[in-house]
This record gives structure tokens, C-alpha cells and sequence, in this order.
């Protein structure tokens, strides 16, 4: 049976993180957007797959020690702050099958 088949029925109830990147919250022209407080776009997925949401919690925090935990804020969207070196943030999905084209940590 094909490997990728098998990873589906899986985690079909399983994690993923998404990678996104803050642009900011001024339009293209350097004006401030009324109410919005950032903008971010879609990178992509991590390879890595997790059984629970607090396994994608602890792996996020564990490689992130910079960063407050992305639970920080004990919400159901589990958003993590954008990092001020890379801009990027993490978000934790759950898992659909998808093209998961950024390497894991």
C-alpha cells in the first residue's frame, strides 16, 4: 500500500503547523490600514505531522525559546507572534492533506 495513503488515515484527526509571514499593515502605498494591526501571508506547511495540538504546542515552544509559547494567549486558534528577525509566525491547523513543502526544525 502507497506510504502517503497509509500517513492519511493516520493523522486524519492529527496537526500541522502553518508557516506565515507578517508584511506588515500598510497598504502598497506606505498608508496605515485603518484597524487592521498586520498583515501576514501563506509560506506554506511543515513537514512535521503531531497527534495532538499540545504535541504541536510543545515542538513550537521547544524550538522557539525566543518566543512566548504560542498558547500564550489560551485561545482556539493557536497563532504564534511573528518572529521581529525572520517576520514569521506559526500556526497550529488541523490536519488536512496538503502539500507540506517547508522543512520541520
Amino acid at each position: 500500500m502507497d506510504t502517503r495513503f497509509i500517513e492519511i488515515i493516520k493523522m486524519a484527526s492529527g496537526y500541522m503547523i502553518e508557516v506565515i509571514k507578517y508584511i506588515g499593515n500598510r497598504d502598497e502605498n506606505g498608508n496605515l490600514r485603518e484597524g487592521i494591526t498586520g498583515v501576514y501571508e501563506h509560506v506554506g506547511y511543515m513537514e512535521k505531522l503531531f497527534a495532538t495540538r499540545k504535541g504541536a504546542i510543545n515542538y513550537y515552544d521547544k524550538h522557539n525559546p525566543h518566543m512566548r509559547s504560542i498558547n500564550a494567549h489560551r485561545v482556539k486558534l493557536l497563532k504564534s507572534d511573528w518572529d521581529p528577525e525572520t517576520k514569521l509566525a506559526y500556526v497550529i491547523r488541523d490536519y488536512v492533506p496538503i502539500n507540506r513543502d517547508v522543512k520541520s526544525w
